[in-house]
């Protein structure tokens, strides 16, 4: 109710850090709430960085992040989010790469998280849609062109599974 009740972006600012020291059911519900509500959009950035460290992760937490992905003055700050989350934060990502809608934000986060999501990238190279085995293809190949994965081992995957992917 203090949040509904502050005006000033400092005042809301302050409130918003605050939720993430308090008891983590209550904090991920408002946080959340200031994520989901227009008139709190000033605060959405730090918003966003306390959903990244409350724990344990609340049910609607990942996909309300992953909801603000369109949002390209937001996506820096949901993609670091999603990383401090782990595994639960940026699973669901992948299963987005085969949505036209949400594929380029899905794709732009899991780019952003890097070497720590390639367990996840590698398993979805088995996945069914072609779009998903291609875009994992391609995040593990810039992964391996930004240095944080051994080219080599990248492009014996892609070979290995190239056939099925182009």
């Amino acid at each position: 109710t203090e949040l509904k009740e502050e005006k000033t972006r400092e005042g809301r600012e302050k409130i918003i850090t605050q939720l993430t020291s308090i008891e983590a059911h209550a904090s991920s519900r408002t946080l959340l709430w200031a994520l989901e509500n227009r008139n709190y959009q000033e605060v959405h950035k730090e918003t966003i960085q306390s959903l990244g460290k409350v724990r344990p992760i609340g049910a609607r937490t990942v996909a309300s992040l992953i909801d603000k992905l369109d949002n390209p003055e937001l996506r820096d700050d949901v993609a670091e989010a999603l990383k401090q989350i782990g595994s639960r934060g940026w699973t669901p990502l992948i299963e987005k790469l085969a949505d036209e809608r949400e594929h380029d934000g899905a794709y732009y986060a899991l780019s952003q998280i890097g070497k720590i999501a390639t367990p996840e990238l590698l398993k979805a190279l088995r996945k069914k849609e072609h779009n998903i085995r291609k875009s994992t293809t391609n995040l593990l190949q810039l992964i391996a062109e930004r240095g944080e994965f051994p080219k080599s081992s990248i492009q014996n995957l892609a070979q290995a599974f190239g056939n099925e992917i182009n």
